[in-house]
This record gives structure tokens, sequence and C-alpha cells, in this order.
């Protein structure tokens, strides 16, 4: 946690780090804290794919990847185009 806030702390830092422009930190000021925040829950999930690929298993490592990026992608397009919650409701 200690890492997330400090990424919260120098979030401009961070986004001039990765080249964007200036015109963009508005929008990514929104998605970024929210990408932040859920960044320890994401790699504790990727974590254990690269166990179960390790134990022998990948077609059940690969399917558990498979099952969650489809249900980001179903679900930005339900949040986002469906129920117009902007960019902050695809983080």
């Amino acid at each position: 946690m200690g890492l997330v806030a400090i990424s919260l702390l120098l979030e401009e830092q961070i986004f001039m780090l990765l080249g964007a422009p200036a015109e963009l930190f508005d929008m990514m000021a929104l998605y970024f804290p929210i990408v932040a925040l859920a960044m320890p829950i994401q790699l504790m999930s990727v974590v254990p794919y690269y166990f179960i690929r390790v134990e022998g298993r990948p077609i059940h490592a690969t399917s558990a990847l498979v099952t969650g990026s489809l249900a980001n992608i179903l679900l930005n397009a339900r949040f986002v185009a469906y129920l117009g919650y902007r960019l902050a409701a695809a983080a």
C-alpha cells in the first residue's frame, strides 16, 4: 500500500515520465487513482496464474485469464457505452 500512496502523491510526475501531454492530465487524473488502488488486487490475481501454469495446468490458467479479460471487456462496454459512466468506469 505504500507504493500506492506514493504513486497517488506523485501522479503528475508519473504522467510526465510516461510522456503524456499536459492536455490529457485531467482525464488521467480521473482514471489513475482507481487503477492505482486496484493494482495490488490485480497483482494478486496475476501471480497465481503463473503458479498454476508451473504446476502443469496451463489450460486452467489460460481459461481463468481469458474469462477475466472477457468479463473486463463486457463490463467496460456496459458501464461506458450503455450507462454512460465515461472513462472512470473503464478503470
